[in-house]
């Protein structure tokens, strides 16, 4: 019988490594750790998260996953997101484990899952994850306001429930809603460039078009997730948004602002967080000094 613990840290981050360097004996080795996992003979050992007074690191890892399924198995990117959330969640967490990552993490193409709730045309190659037709925006300066509330009980939204129904079922963490704030939203079906130029040109068109979507799509999504899950958490990524692509002040101005104003400043609760912001300045931290003094 197959024992995840006997690849915990470092053990199973060789494995991995002489997987990916094309060793049979590794793959093979893969092949006997993931037909276990996906037929749930690791679930006990999910169950066992790690302790609350202590410091953790953890990592995003469906990319990887979807690469060791699509090798062993050869499961293609639109099935493996969509399809079959036991495998997905197994996946996951296998990889997270053999990873040596005691701080286990359930994500998905968020970005991707976003757009592709509210109709964004998609494109899902093979073996990597979705992303938005870049030629193709779903909504554009003439149309953006028309754009409503998708439905929460189908398509992509319920993707991501059975995903955070299955992964509390598992592990019992509670669970946390991913899905892009309003700027990288915009991004995504509006088109970077177009709303850059927005961003310089139109300011007060670029405000309006991120509370659209977070009136229409992200506080019903928000609000829907924590009907369904009481004890849930909500986690926005804005990396387009960033400082770092748009400027401090356009982020304070436009990104963060259209995440404060949300639920009239109070985030249910705090419930609802940022991260993924590329650059510090606008989180005011002070710059190090990094000097070397004899």
């Amino acid at each position: 019988m197959v024992m995840i613990e006997n690849y915990a840290y470092p053990n199973g981050l060789k494995l991995l490594s002489s997987w990916q360097s094309g060793d049979p004996k590794g793959r093979e080795t893969m092949k006997e750790i993931f037909d276990a996992a996906l037929i749930g003979e690791f679930d006990e050992n999910f169950s066992l998260l790690a302790q609350n007074d202590e410091i953790h690191s953890t990592a995003s890892v469906h990319m990887l996953a979807l690469s060791v399924l699509h090798d062993l198995y050869g499961v293609q990117s639109k099935e493996y997101y969509c399809t079959d959330p036991y495998r997905y969640v197994r996946a996951n967490l296998t990889v997270g484990r053999l990873l040596g990552v005691t701080k286990l993490y359930m994500t998905w193409a968020l970005y991707a899952f976003t757009c592709e709730a509210v109709g964004q045309k998609m494109m899902y190659p093979d073996k990597f994850p979705p992303g938005s037709d870049p030629d193709e925006p779903l909504i554009n300066k003439e149309n953006c306001f028309l754009l409503n509330t998708p439905d929460f009980d189908s398509g992509i939204p319920k993707i991501v429930d059975d995903i955070l129904r299955v992964t509390e079922e598992l592990t019992g963490m509670d669970p946390l809603l991913q899905i892009s704030a309003p700027y990288s939203l915009a991004a995504d079906i509006y088109g970077q460039e177009p709303l850059l130029a927005d961003v310089v040109n139109d300011p007060e068109h670029v405000n309006k078009l991120l509370d659209h979507l977070a009136d229409r799509v992200l506080i019903p999504w928000i609000e829907h997730h924590l009907t369904i899950f009481p004890n849930g958490w909500v986690e926005l990524s804005d990396a387009s948004g960033s400082p770092f692509f748009i400027g401090p002040e356009n982020c304070k101005t436009m990104s963060i602002r259209s995440i404060q104003r949300m639920d009239n400043g109070d985030l249910w609760d705090d419930k609802v967080f940022d991260c993924n912001y590329r650059g510090d300045h606008v989180a005011n931290v002070p710059k190090k000094n990094q000097r070397i003094t004899a």
